[in-house]
């Protein structure tokens, strides 16, 4: 292959040698959201850390009541689901006694850490190349959408010790062929499917087809 030495030549060889390249996420968030609290899921590969925590709202005790609310998974789909409420009565409203959502705070009711020995790691690994995951940023291919996560929603936060910044991918509805969900897949297989307290706690549901 002859190179001219203009920029394309040079972006084109910087890209041959990229696409050769493993650079690995350092740590991998997980999180659940419930409209009760969060279930958060954490493993660093340097460190070999793996860990989860479980957070629950702890509800104002003014916060007697339930509304409803909807999450919207596309134009087509939508989730109902309840939050928890005041209510209020105030001249904006003409004193009618009104139901708003009640604002609260997160508390730690289970917390879990291990050491993962290097054989997980490794088989692990092959998953975590963010390179993988950089075609899938900002993609947004509704037809692929087939199917979705039911009554809880779940987020990727992945970081890296290199020049990629950090990636954020929704995953409330399921892409099986994305590197998001075949990463989740192996790390329920290595390390939540074998312990028997997160998966009591840790929501493993397979998605439901739309």
């Amino acid at each position: 292959m002859v190179f001219d030495n203009d920029n394309s030549s040079y972006l084109l060889l910087e890209l041959i040698i990229m696409q050769k390249q493993e650079i690995y996420f350092s740590k991998i968030i997980f999180v659940q959201h419930e409209h009760r609290g969060n279930n958060y899921i954490q493993i660093n590969i340097p460190e070999r850390e793996f860990s989860v925590q479980t957070y629950k709202l702890s509800l104002d005790p003014k916060a007697k009541y339930e509304m409803p609310t909807t999450v919207y998974v596309d134009k087509n789909t939508k989730i109902d689901s309840v939050a928890p409420a005041v209510k209020v009565s105030h001249g904006k409203n003409g004193f009618v006694p009104t139901l708003i959502p009640e604002e609260c705070d997160e508390v730690c009711t289970f917390s879990y850490g291990s050491k993962v020995n290097e054989d997980v790691i490794n088989k692990l690994k092959p998953f975590c190349n963010a390179l993988d995951f950089q075609p899938y940023l900002n993609k947004k291919d509704y037809n692929e959408w087939a199917s979705y996560r039911d009554e809880y929603t779940m987020y990727f936060y992945g970081f890296t010790n290199s020049h990629i910044p950090y990636m954020f991918f929704d995953m409330t509805v399921c892409h099986e062929n994305w590197p998001t969900e075949k990463l989740w897949k192996e790390l329920c297989n290595q390390l939540i499917k074998p312990n028997k307290k997160l998966k009591k706690i840790l929501n493993m549901i397979k998605c439901k087809y739309l």
